[in-house]
């Protein structure tokens, strides 16, 4: 196999007890000839398939579909909406200030100051909303919630 294959010529790879400076190295597995003619999952060609499946089905009937779990999707997707639509405005803010941080308007600094967001080093409007992806991606349910109730949006 290539050192390096390309998208037509992929390995497959698995990971090997060689390591290299500590971190598993990956050695070939098997061609991608070979991997390409399995179309099924390994649990399709399981002797316990009838059971995944029946499992696959319960889950879907009383857990994925359960009222209550539909309702708290909804909540969380409206959590983050608006905490997402409540801090735009600082991004659009920074955004107009320049990039400079210490020329916000004196409530978009407050908010700043009350969720400690780290809006040094944004100078283009992807890196904003990759900052503030990240803050919200990093937050607990609670304390989204929480964010969410403060904003007020």
């Amino acid at each position: 196999a290539p050192d390096r294959p390309g998208l037509d010529a992929a390995v497959t790879m698995r990971l090997s007890p060689r390591t290299c400076g500590g971190w598993p190295t990956k050695t070939p597995l098997a061609s991608s000839s070979a991997s390409s003619s399995f179309s099924k999952s390994l649990i399709e060609v399981s002797d316990k398939a009838e059971e995944f499946a029946a499992i696959k089905q319960i889950a879907r009937d009383r857990i994925f579909n359960a009222p209550r779990k539909t309702e708290l999707e909804i909540y969380g997707r409206n959590v983050i909406w608006r905490i997402m639509n409540g801090l735009m405005p600082v991004l659009d803010d920074l955004e107009r200030c320049g990039w400079d941080v210490t020329r916000l308007s004196p409530y978009h600094q407050q908010l700043v100051r009350a969720f400690h967001l780290d809006l040094e080093g944004i100078d283009t409007p992807y890196d904003a909303v990759h900052a503030l992806t990240d803050f919200v991606s990093g937050m607990t349910d609670r304390y989204a919630v929480k964010v969410a109730d403060m904003l007020g949006a």
